[in-house]
């Protein structure tokens, strides 16, 4: 979706896309809207380095966007072995951005957050620490510090009448207080090889993916999205723009010296401040939608590599747009 939108909606009509994965059976039986496909190893295997820099060289890549976190990672720490842009955080900026305790200290340190949250580096101390949230009456999320896909994330909540609810093909889990301290062993086993862990309040929704656009710590363009669907399955509904969300952008494109296009996850306090829950070092596997409602994400990263900024456009919207995934490609 997100390759044929790219190059149905430019107007830099000689793009090419060279699509690169270590699993070859994505695009099997499938329309396909990319210029070429090769098979690469994984981000952690000694050869993807290798890989990247043959198919850079060969196809003469220009840019070359990671579509993971650990790709982005990877390539964020080898850029200068790599002849081309790659629009992925600077090393230095790296280590607050992938980790997402991390992200969170830096954000509370700068007073850019004011929300309660700990790291737990054992069963025994997260055990402790949940102890003294049910003291306090706080609701509470535990999440590991690295993973991706809302894996493994457990909501706690005192005003939930179902003991035990489901969500993200049971990758999320929303429990009664009551319930979960009654049978905490059996929620906290699946922690047990995933530590150092996230205890934190709970957020309040609504979840949102926002698309953001940078250029040397300057924020550029931003789209707001709302999930229709665990992990925009179904699609996304595209907001007007939020000017608290906005001038919070602002700052943390500021505070992380952001270039590329970026996603990251706010969800708001009780009082309904905008939080920023994560900054995903790389693209959203969600882009088209925003590209959909006409926001030209990646025509604009490549108007500024090649000093075309005039030709980047404001995004307007008056309305909510809902975009629909399995309209994108009919």
């Amino acid at each position: 979706k997100l390759f044929y939108l790219i190059k149905k909606k430019t107007f830099y009509k000689n793009i090419k896309i060279h699509a690169v994965n270590s699993n070859f059976i994505h695009f099997k039986n499938k329309k396909v809207f990319h210029d070429s496909f090769t098979k690469i190893s994984k981000p952690k295997n000694k050869n993807f380095l290798n890989d990247i820099k043959k198919i850079v060289k060969n196809k003469n890549i220009n840019i070359l966007f990671p579509g993971s976190d650990e790709e982005a990672i990877k390539l964020s720490l080898n850029k200068k072995k790599i002849n081309t842009f790659i629009p992925s955080p600077e090393i230095k900026k790296l280590k607050f951005i992938y980790n997402k305790f991390n992200t969170l200290e830096k954000l509370k340190k700068e007073k850019l957050i004011d929300i309660k949250f700990d790291k737990v580096s054992s069963m025994i101390n997260l055990k402790n620490k949940i102890e003294s949230y049910n003291k306090s009456n706080t609701d509470f999320v535990i999440k590991p510090i690295f993973s991706r896909g809302g894996r493994n994330v457990i909501v706690v909540k005192t005003s939930q009448k179902t003991n035990v609810l489901y969500f993200n093909k049971k990758r999320e889990v929303k429990i009664n207080k009551n319930y979960f301290n009654n049978n905490q062993n059996k929620f906290l086993l699946q922690f047990k090889k995933k530590f150092p862990v996230i205890l934190m309040e709970r957020m309040f929704e609504p979840n949102l993916d926002i698309d953001i656009l940078s250029w040397k710590g300057k924020l550029i363009k931003y789209v707001i999205r709302q999930r229709i669907g665990f992990q925009a399955s179904k699609g996304s509904i595209i907001l007007k723009p939020n000017n608290s969300i906005k001038k919070l952008l602002k700052k943390i494109n500021k505070l992380f010296n952001l270039t590329g296009i970026y996603d990251c996850d706010f969800m708001f306090t009780k009082q309904k401040s905008p939080i920023l829950i994560e900054l995903n070092p790389r693209i959203s596997g969600s882009l088209y939608a925003s590209i959909s409602a006409g926001a030209h994400l990646v025509d604009d990263l490549i108007s500024l590599k090649i000093n075309r900024s005039s030709l980047v456009k404001d995004f307007k919207l008056k309305n909510k747009k809902k975009i629909y995934s399995k309209n994108i490609l009919n």
